[in-house]
């Protein structure tokens, strides 16, 4: 198969008509031999716009040799050709390095990622190596292939990604956690509701609030969307405690919102009526969470905020106690 045929002709030679023509393209049923396997493609042909014969463009037979051989990886477990050169981006390295690295000629993967179909070996071992920590074992095999500059960028960009991956493994095992402790709760929503508290009060000169101010908050959106449509928004469980109803579990849900970096918390000393007391602040970091809530949802925030977002943390606490739902409940009890 042909491969570097980048762009369809202005014109074709026709046959038919002995000129050069302009063209249509038209799609057509079509069946390939790959590797003896029968593979049936919607092929794109070419035909001349002034008799309808049809006519021979390479960039199109091409892109139709090419479609088939994808199905035919598909079927088989072979790698694609855009998953290639994924894998070798993900390590920042060029096609010569990358091929060198494990141990296969340049002009293979050069012809792997522009469609040729790669054997089953070299396949597997492509695959395997986008566990970087498989890659670094082949690349300390294969090192005397590579110059001693390219071996040390690819061996930290490498490292790079373990590291990476680490990282993501243990946000992700946080995820989980948080997951299993709230059970049914809307992340998104969660994340798009608090982002929208905060960016509003920011908006009436707060750049920052108190965690039982944003807790009560939470609350009231939560009471005004149960009263508009019958249900929760977020599904958080509030429990009933002295300064009034707060997110059930909250230190893990404020780390949750922390580690997935909506907001962060800062402890500071502040000034009341002369006492000195040590705070949390919490500052809004992702504006855009806000794009996971609907503009319905939006405005009853809003509207929360504009009735509620000057009171303090003490008079927020205060309407809350009025609640019926907090008044039938005792010390700890979920509402």
């Amino acid at each position: 198969m042909k491969n570097f045929i980048t762009q369809k002709r202005d014109r074709l030679y026709c046959e038919k008509c002995d000129n050069l023509v302009h063209y249509k393209t038209i799609k057509q049923s079509e069946t390939f031999k790959v590797k003896g396997e029968k593979i049936e493609i919607l092929s794109e042909k070419a035909i001349c716009i002034e008799c309808a014969h049809l006519l021979y463009e390479p960039y199109l037979e091409n892109e139709n040799f090419k479609k088939a051989y994808s199905i035919y990886a598909k079927r088989n477990g072979l790698i694609l050709p855009e998953d290639i050169k994924r894998i070798r981006t993900k390590y920042s390295a060029i096609q010569v390095v990358f091929a060198k690295a494990i141990g296969i000629g340049e002009a293979t993967i050069q012809r792997y990622e522009v469609g040729s179909l790669p054997s089953k070996s070299n396949s597997d071992l492509i695959k395997k190596v986008e566990n970087p920590s498989f890659f670094l074992e082949i690349l300390e095999q294969n090192k005397d292939n590579l110059s001693m500059t390219d071996y040390n960028k690819l061996l930290q960009n490498i490292k790079k990604c373990i590291e990476e991956e680490k990282g993501d493994l243990i946000e992700e095992k946080n995820t989980e956690l948080i997951t299993l402790e709230f059970g049914d709760i809307k992340f998104d929503k969660l994340q798009g509701t608090i982002a929208a508290i905060l960016k509003n009060l920011k908006q009436q000169g707060m750049t920052y609030t108190y965690r039982t101010k944003l807790f009560k908050l939470l609350w009231f959106v939560e009471a005004a969307y149960y009263e508009l449509f019958g249900k929760k928004l977020t599904n958080i469980e509030f429990a009933h405690l002295p300064h009034g109803p707060v997110p059930d579990n909250y230190d893990s849900l404020m780390m949750f919102l922390q580690n997935n970096k909506l907001l962060i918390e800062k402890r500071e000393e502040e000034e009341f009526y002369g006492n000195h007391y040590e705070v949390t602040q919490i500052f809004l970091l992702d504006e855009t969470a806000e794009k996971y809530l609907e503009e319905s949802e939006k405005g009853i925030v809003e509207r929360v905020i504009s009735e509620y977002g000057r009171l303090t943390s003490k008079r927020l606490s205060e309407i809350s106690h009025e609640d019926e739902r907090y008044k039938n409940t005792f010390n700890g009890d979920l509402m």
